[in-house]
């Protein structure tokens, strides 16, 4: 009704307007401003009849921060603006053909205007309101309201006038079985009730939901009464499921010996287990009952004679009397609550074992009121007590209206389900406390004290009458001696001690107070690690606050440590605000152990209403830098307009090298200044100087050493930012950029002095020029830029302004050696011309186009190769580059052909052909392969390498150095080495680098090297050819070879001895170095000796070993000369030295070796004949799989030897000699 009444006095206020437009015009407007506020808008849609006694609206909503929240529709006021003016509201008809009220609206949240408080007032209604007809045809309301949708019709009607009042409302559900009617009348002059209330409701009900009656059952409910208050009868019924559950009866008559008296009595019984869940059936039992009686007197004195209440658990009796002034006169009353049992509570569940409850006062007999409560084993969700008692003494005197309480409580067994609570509360909590109270005073609190572990609580005032807005005057104390105890409740490490006394004026039903808190803190810790060294040791915190209704002051804030002091004070209102803060900090290290020095802070705010909130000044000061700054910003306005300055000063920026965790330098001065709006337009300047400045980056610091200079302005405009002028000046680079036809067209123009300091070996400037004009959403570049060994690079297109697409033609030349940092030790030599489209998000994926090149080279020094005369393409498109090149290596050829993802892992599906590539390591090997091999997979780790590799004619030489001459040499230490010279010994490999190791994935091996013959080892005595298959698996970090070749025929020489090589085999484990294995064995008299060369070819050992066992020493006297080392001469011992010379690689290779080698024969060889004659043999391959032999002997006499290989299992023998034998074999030879 308050809403209605302020509607028509609103409405009554804009009757002159109403006259002025229609619709939509000055009165709607009027209405909707007046009505609408803050989180709050009303909208009205066709008001008309303003100056009749009819109006109507054909649409209102009232909508919040979350949507519209009532709709009323089709709304017509019919009344009387003649009874208004007579202070009457006489409606005679309100209806709406639809209200919608999906649910209640937000709740305000904080706002400025709460810095003020409103004085307590009760409410003044009007005097007389009648409104004859309430209507709607649809309510509906949402289940956000109710917990269900539902549709209601409603009809009635309301008065109130002349000290009567009636009420007539009907309402029923049209979308679910419902009714609900309530008729009520009363007349003061009569003193005449009526009263006449009835609901029913089907299944899932409003009224069975909102109360939680198990399984929302059908509900009926009837109140019915009349008659004059000296002899008044109401009946109560409550039924469910068709089941009478509740029934009572209220009586309220005059006794006949005071007939102004009241006496009454009342009584409610049944059986409430239905209507509650089954956890509570315990407590009221299979009956609940409630008794009163009692007589109310003219003179306001009350007096219950008789008060019973009864359930399955619960039992409460005894009588009370209280005096007019309405303290008690006397009182009985005793209970008892026996369990275990779930009390009926909201919350969760809580358990009770037992309670009891005994109260005792007679004014008759004294003044002494006692009264004692008992509660055992009490369980609330994860709370638990065992026992707590309460109690209470003191004294009443009704007559003269007085009260003395002194209580007592002790609470023991305490306990929770979280350890962190637990240790927070304890296992103990008591406490007591005073109150006096007599009429015309204020109640007195004199001592209250609580203590629960080392916690305490105490307070001591007095408490005003609620018509001044339940003032409280008076101290609070708390004091907690190990703040640890809450640190897991709070999540955070706390700790330390705090005590603190908070003493003033608050008013509990208006929020206006003036209060001082003092607090003493020690070693306080907040878990904040660069908070709590500002904390530590003893602290004080002083506070000095008030609210009333102009606002809210500050008066003084202050607090102190040894590490910190911040003094504040301020003021808020709805028309103006100001903060004023300092602070200071002695040493910043106790902040940041990468600070020194101390710090210090100025800063004040200001506001006020409708206008800007201010940064009047923000001055600090740290380790030596200064930085300042003032502002404001309009927060009314929705593009929140500012302005603001900040300037810097940081003569050494040296001290910030910690904070930054890299090595800074030098000292930097800068300004920046703005204004325009947070959400609009807005210009900004920037200038900056800096002197020696280094950031701990080599290559930016190669750039910025000196003096450096930074001028840059710029601006927003229609949500597009642009640059009017940049430039950036250093001994080494400058960029400038400026606007100079003011259309946002920038000339660009950029110089390097020297490419050397970004690129190692490319000395030489760069220089770039262009413009880039504004169009749209983008940028227009059109940039050449040139550079050293005839870079060259054309940009055109249109680069997007955030920088997030393009649309950029990219045409040039450049050196590949840019690419050397970046593959070192490798090097490349050579151009790469490009013609390039990068269409899309920045990024490989969006390039497209070719780069070509021709003539270059890639040295590898770490494996001894180079591909030369490198030429091809590779063909960019849907971010994949399509690789197309070739190159030559040791006068083969070696292609690499497929593609490759240019994005994630760079997964890539390349196939790389080598024909008659030449692989040579001078010192220790030289081979021809052809074949080829795939990599599948992602490139940047875990890519599969397979294929097959056939090897040609291999030479594997043992070197014939080692362990004689001059011996290894020695490490070296280069010193002051220039830095051409370092670039080369890192690309050569011989200098050690950070971060090598590499720390990606390994990529698994799937090779197979295939050798059928002409892989010949040679060297300290060892000539053979040996032949088979290789298959390398297991991945890069750990090679899993399987095969070997396997001896196919050889020997080893000694001096005038010669062996023919019992087993030879040559396997790969990982390296580019061979692993050789060979056997020898010879009889010497009865012992049978066994030469065993073994290990890498570079650095093989020999062994002597023999049946039975000698020393290696004897066992090589045995082979050279058959007999033991005591019996040498000293010439055989001369060659035995040189026998050992030769094993152990001083020897060379020989005559045969060199004359092997010049005639270019895979064997030369010289032996004794059986008869003890000299021959000759000479090999070679006519083949890959023929192979002839010629011998000689000292008579002139020749032979012709040819081998053809069938298969790898099976070999054609023939021979054919000068005397005329010939002969012809098949040999079928497997290794098992």
């Amino acid at each position: 009704m308050r809403a209605v009444f302020g509607f028509l006095l609103l409405l009554l206020t804009a009757l002159p307007l109403a006259a002025q437009e229609d619709d939509r015009g000055a009165l709607v407007r009027f209405l909707e401003d007046r009505l609408s506020s803050a989180g709050r808008e009303i909208r009205i849609e066709g008001f008309e009849g303003a100056l009749s006694s009819r109006a109507t609206l054909k649409e209102l909503t009232i909508a919040d921060e979350d949507g519209v929240w009532l709709t009323v529709r089709g709304a017509v006021l019919d009344w009387s603006r003649a009874a208004l003016l007579r202070g009457e509201v006489k409606v005679d008809e309100l209806s709406a053909d639809e209200i919608l009220l999906p649910r209640l609206p937000r709740g305000e949240g904080a706002s400025v205007e709460q810095s003020e408080a409103t004085p307590f007032a009760l409410p003044d209604l009007p005097v007389s309101i009648d409104i004859g007809r309430v209507k709607t045809g649809r309510l509906v309301l949402g289940e956000a309201l109710i917990g269900q949708e539902a549709e209601l019709a409603l009809d009635g009607s309301l008065s109130l006038a002349g000290g009567a009042g009636r009420a007539d409302i009907e309402a029923r559900r049209s979308d679910a079985e419902g009714d609900f009617a309530i008729r009520a009348a009363y007349a003061n002059d009569s003193q005449t009730l009526s009263l006449d209330i009835s609901l029913t409701e089907g299944a899932g009900g409003i009224v069975s939901s909102l109360a939680g009656l198990p399984g929302a059952p059908p509900l009926a409910l009837t109140v019915e009464g009349d008659g004059p208050l000296s002899d008044f009868a109401a009946d109560l019924a409550l039924a469910t499921e068709g089941e009478p559950r509740v029934k009572g009866r209220l009586t309220i008559f005059a006794p006949e010996d005071a007939p102004e008296d009241r006496a009454f009595a009342a009584t409610l019984s049944g059986d409430l287990g239905p209507l509650v869940a089954e956890s509570l059936r315990p407590f009221f039992g299979d009956t609940s009952e409630l008794a009163v009686e009692g007589t109310r007197g003219a003179d306001s004195r009350l007096q219950i004679s008789r008060l019973e209440v009864g359930t399955g658990a619960l039992q409460l009796g005894g009588t009370l009397a209280l005096a007019p002034s309405g303290l008690p006169e006397k009182v009985d009353l005793s209970g008892r609550i026996s369990g275990p049992v779930v009390l009926p509570v909201s919350g969760g569940e809580t358990r009770l074992d037992g309670a009891t409850l005994r109260a005792r006062f007679d004014a008759a007999t004294g003044e002494a009121w006692q009264a004692e409560i008992a509660l055992d084993g009490l369980t609330s969700g994860p709370l638990t007590l065992a026992h707590a008692d309460l109690t209470g003494t003191g004294t009443i005197r009704p007559e003269a209206p007085a009260l003395e309480a002194d209580l007592v409580f002790r609470a023991t067994g305490l306990d929770h389900a979280d350890p962190a609570l637990a240790r927070a509360l304890g296992a103990l909590a008591e406490g007591r406390v005073q109150l006096v109270w007599q009429a015309g005073t204020p109640l007195r609190l004199s001592d209250l004290q609580v203590a629960a572990g080392d916690a305490r609580l105490t307070a001591r005032g007095t408490l005003g009458a609620v018509a001044d807005g339940l003032p409280f005057d008076g101290e609070i104390g708390a004091a907690l001696g190990d703040l640890s105890r809450f640190g897991a409740l709070a999540g955070r490490a706390l700790g330390g001690a705090a005590k603190a006394d908070l003493s003033g004026h608050y008013r509990l039903l208006d929020g206006i107070f003036d209060l001082s808190l003092a607090a003493e803190t020690t070693d306080l810790k907040t878990g904040t690690p660069r908070l709590d060294p500002l904390l530590a040791g003893a602290g004080l915190v002083q506070l000095s606050a008030a609210r009333g209704p102009e606002g809210t002051v500050l008066k003084a804030l202050h607090v102190e440590t040894p590490g910190l002091r911040l003094d504040g004070q301020g003021d808020l209102s709805s028309a103006a605000g100001g903060l004023i803060l300092t602070g200071q900090v002695p040493d910043l290290a106790l902040v940041d152990p990468k600070l020194t020095g101390p710090g210090k802070l100025d800063t004040a705010f200001g506001w006020e209403a409708g206008g800007r909130l201010r940064l009047d000044r923000f001055e600090a000061t740290a380790a030596g830098a200064e930085i300042a700054a003032e502002g404001a910003l309009t927060p009314g306005d929705p593009t929140l307009p500012a302005e603001g300055k900040v300037t810097l000063s940081a003569p050494k920026l040296s001290v910030f090298s910690g904070l930054a965790g890299r090595r800074l330098s030098g000292s930097l001065d800068a300004t920046l200044s703005g204004q325009g709006a947070v959400k609009g337009d807005f210009d900004a300047t920037l200038s900056a100087e800096g002197q020696g400045l280094a950031i701990g980056l080599a290559q930016i610091d190669r750039l910025i050493g000196g003096k450096t200079t930074i001028a840059a302005e710029g601006a927003r405009k229609a949500g597009a930012l642009s640059v009017g002028r940049l430039d950036i000046a250093t001994p080494r680079l400058t960029v400038k950029a400026e606007d100079r036809a003011g259309d946002g067209t920038l000339d660009l123009a950029a110089r390097l002095s020297d490419l050397a300091l970004l690129v190692e070996g490319f000395p030489g400037p760069v220089a770039l020029r262009g413009k880039a004009r504004p169009d749209g959403a983008n940028w227009r570049l059109t940039l050449d830029a040139t550079g050293p060994s005839g870079t060259t690079a054309a940009i055109a297109g249109t680069l997007a302004r955030d920088a997030s697409s393009a649309d950029l033609g990219l045409k040039g030349r450049a050196p590949l050696s840019l690419a050397n940092p970046f593959i070192e030790p490798r090097s490349l030599d050579g151009v790469a011309s490009y013609d390039l489209t990068l269409k899309g998000p920045l990024g490989l994926s969006s390039l497209s186009g070719r780069a070509t090149t021709a003539g270059a080279r890639l040295s590898a020094p770490t494996l001894g190769a180079a591909l030369t005369d490198i030429g091809g393409r590779v063909d960019l498109a849907g971010g994949r580059a399509r690789l197309d090149l070739s190159g030559r290596l040791g006068g083969g050829q070696v292609a690499v052909t497929g593609p490759i993802t240019l994005s994630g892992a760079f997964p890539a599906e390349l196939a790389i052909r080598l024909s008659r590539a030449r692989l040579l390591d001078p010192t220790l090997y030289e081979s021809i392969v052809d074949g080829t091999v795939t990599v599948t997979g992602p490139l940047t780790g875990g890519a599969r390498i397979a294929g097959r590799l056939d090897i040609g004619r291999t030479e594997i030489t043992v070197p014939s150095t080692g362990l004689g001459g001059g011996g290894e040499l020695p490490e070296i230490d280069h010193r002051g080495t220039p830095a051409a010279v370092q670039a080369t010994l890192r690309r050569a490999g011989l200098v050690a680098t950070e971060g090598g190791g590499g720390g990606g994935r390994p990529y698994p091996l799937d090779l197979t090297v295939n050798a059928p013959s002409q892989v010949f080892v040679r060297g300290r005595g060892i000539d053979a050819e040996l032949g088979g298959r290789l298959r390398l698996g297991g991945s890069t970090a750990d090679v899993v070879a399987s095969g070997q070749f396997e001896l196919i025929r050889g020997r080893l020489d000694i001096l005038a001895q010669r062996f023919t090589l019992d087993e030879g085999q040559v396997s790969l484990t990982g390296s580019f170095d061979p692993r050789l294995y060979f056997v020898a064995a010879t009889q010497s008299g009865d012992v049978t000796a066994r030469i065993v060369v073994e290990g890498p070819a570079s650095a093989p050992e020999i062994k002597f070993s023999s049946e039975p066992e000698l020393p290696q020493e004897e066992v090589v006297s045995r082979i050279l000369f058959g007999r033991g080392l005591d019996t040498l001469s000293p010439l055989q011992a001369a060659e035995l030295a040189s026998a050992v010379a030769t094993l152990m690689g001083k020897g060379g290779q020989g005559i045969l070796g060199s004359l092997r080698g010049a005639t270019g024969l895979d064997d030369l060889d010289v032996n004794s004949t059986e008869e003890g004659g000299t021959e000759l043999s000479a090999g070679k391959y006519l083949s890959d799989k023929i192979y002839s032999q010629v011998t000689v002997n000292q008579k002139g006499q020749s032979e012709i030897n040819l081998n053809l290989d069938v298969s790898p299992y099976v070999t054609l023998k023939g021979h054919a000699g000068a005397e005329g034998d010939t002969g012809i074999g098949i040999f079928y030879e497997r290794d098992y």
